[in-house]
């Protein structure tokens, strides 16, 4: 009996010592992005930010874990890395994992926004189609794939209902390279779609595919979504994450909505995706 709870106790200080070395220095990453000192993040305010879980995570797996950034409330700003307060408590979080959501927000129609899925959860860009109440308006979530079969109470795919963003929850899509952006990043010849986490003056983090990532910001650019399509123009849209050729089926304003022909592995292939992502041409 003793030597089983010897082995317990070492396996627990070993563990314990693992967890203790993910992060040796506050505001330390997994991936070669520098530390940002400041967070611009207003106490008592939500902000989006991955579960410290998430985080130790990708720090025992070096960066390859899945990363989901939830609406939160800013307990305690800091130097390097703040407190977060999460449901299952206050936890320590880089700063350049946080995305400030300043309160008193108002959107009006066509609009595009920052915020989460207020019926699921996870961050989602969205755009509003209902400004009755500008400070609660209703939106269209434009990264939930739009044939996504799952329902909500209604009966109506997740990937194309409205729903409503309560007060203080989003903030406006509205500045470039602003968190949330979307962005076209090189790798040779190809270019993928990503989400912009943040920025430096050399380094960017993004989302892609719900991984984090760290590209070098020469190889990054800020995709300026078209105000206006039609039917066949010719465009490029992600698929699998990776910008190809296509034609303009449809284009639906108000839900932000655009239908494309993509050619794929010797055939045409319908996609529906959000005009943020839309490249009409390829960066240089």
């Amino acid at each position: 009996m003793r030597s089983i709870v010897l082995i317990f106790l070492v396996l627990t200080i070993s563990t314990r010592a693992q967890n203790d070395n993910m992060t040796t220095i506050p505001g330390e990453i997994p991936f070669s992005f520098p530390i940002v000192k400041e967070c611009k993040a207003v106490d008592g305010e939500f902000v989006l930010s991955p579960s410290r879980a998430f985080l130790d995570d990708a720090f025992a797996k070096d960066g390859k874990a899945i990363m989901i950034w939830y609406q939160n409330l800013m307990a305690k700003t800091d130097t390097n890395e703040s407190t977060i307060k999460q449901i299952s408590g206050e936890v320590q979080i880089p700063n350049s994992l946080i995305i400030p959501i300043p309160a008193g927000a108002t959107a009006k129609k066509g609009d595009f926004i920052l915020t989460t899925w207020q019926s699921g959860s996870g961050m989602q860009r969205a755009i509003v189609v209902d400004d009755n109440d500008p400070s609660a308006p209703i939106v269209h979530y434009l990264d939930l794939s739009w044939d996504n079969p799952a329902k909500n109470k209604d009966g109506i795919p997740i990937g194309q209902m409205r729903e409503p963003n309560k007060p203080n929850t989003f903030t406006l899509l509205n500045e470039d390279w602003q968190a949330g952006s979307s962005i076209a990043i090189k790798n040779g010849t190809q270019f993928s779609l990503g989400i912009l986490i943040s920025k430096s003056e050399d380094k960017v983090l993004y989302l892609k595919s719900a991984m984090l990532n760290v590209a070098d910001s020469s190889q990054c650019f800020l995709i300026d979504y078209p105000e206006k399509l039609k039917e066949g123009d010719q465009v490029f849209a992600p698929m699998y994450g990776t910008y190809k050729p296509g034609k303009v089926v449809k284009y639906d304003e108000e839900m932000g909505r655009v239908w494309v022909d993509v050619e794929f592995a010797g055939s045409t292939k319908e996609v529906v995706i959000s005009v943020l992502d839309v490249l009409m041409t390829l960066p240089e």
